[in-house]
């Protein structure tokens, strides 16, 4: 599937509708992992709370599948670029489109956690190990192996929570990405961090822009205040560790930085990656390519 029309004239309601067409002839297993985790964007059933003593919740996730398409639309476009380019094969590019049409599929049982917090069942809801306990649920339920393992790692190259992944120091102490992140892993952190939604309540067009420039529109210091205090450093044998407050004076630590400040330093080293990747534009800021890229 490719989207290779210039997308600059066509209004948001017409690149949306046409790249959901085709994504859904194309990627079908990405859109019933969507169904399954209750998060598709044509709408969901009423879904237990397997939290919170299977207590029904009727609220509508169809925006979070929404969201998915979009980032689906943000990521394919910097993949058929990597594809023309020669940098990727079809099975690459064919995987990040995937992957970044599925990267929220848990966002509803997350939810679903969090609404059940002070719950008996809610322990041990907010942990790492939460999924494999989705993973559980959906399979009592009879979901296939195969979509219990896309579900399964749905999302983990994308929010404040993956940056620590992407981050590595070089043999002389300095802020490097991540060499062990995978193509894949890298354009879906990125295409969800340049997809900017309209605020919930709110009416317009979902744009594709720089990382910095998401967080201004989406007002993320007001609405995720911890964003700009908690963060992540390295210790002195170059371990990433989290930083319960990047304010407070560390000496033990280097490259102390909140998660707000990684957001826009990982983007950043991603953008920088891909654009020599393609070798061109060299005297353009490598976030503005990869945005004239997406808008093209």
């Amino acid at each position: 599937m490719n989207i290779r029309d210039s997308e600059e004239f066509k209004s948001w309601e017409q690149r949306y509708a046409e790249a959901i067409l085709e994504f859904k002839k194309n990627f079908p297993q990405a859109f019933k992992v969507l169904e399954v985790g209750g998060v598709h964007p044509d709408g969901n059933d009423p879904i237990e709370n397997p939290y919170k003593n299977s207590e029904l919740d009727n609220e509508d996730f169809s925006n979070v599948g929404e969201h998915c398409v979009s980032v689906g639309i943000c990521a394919n476009k910097i993949a058929d670029k990597l594809l023309n380019s020669g940098v990727i094969d079809k099975e690459i590019y064919t995987r990040i489109t995937e992957r970044s049409l599925m990267h929220d599929a848990n966002k509803r049982f997350e939810v679903l956690r969090k609404k059940s917090k002070g719950s008996e069942s809610s322990k041990g809801v907010y942990d790492k190990e939460a999924y494999k306990t989705m993973q559980i649920l959906l399979e009592k339920q009879g979901v296939s192996d195969d979509l219990l393992e896309y579900i399964e790692r749905a999302g983990k190259e994308t929010g404040h929570g993956s940056l620590e992944n992407f981050i590595s120091l070089d043999e002389n102490g300095e802020l490097i990405l991540n060499p062990d992140r995978s193509l894949e892993e890298m354009i879906v952190h990125l295409a969800d961090d340049m997809t900017s939604s309209p605020l919930p309540g709110t009416k317009g067009d979902t744009k594709f822009v720089t990382t910095g420039e998401r967080m201004k529109a989406g007002k993320f210091e007001e609405r995720y205040h911890f964003l700009y205090k908690e963060g992540l450093g390295f210790d002195v044998e170059g371990n990433v560790v989290n930083v319960a407050d990047c304010n407070e004076k560390n000496d033990e630590l280097k490259e102390v930085k909140t998660y707000a400040e990684y957001q826009e330093e990982v983007a950043k080293l991603i953008c920088d990656f891909l654009k020599e990747k393609t070798g061109e534009e060299k005297n353009i800021d490598s976030e503005e390519y990869i945005k004239k890229i997406v808008n093209s």
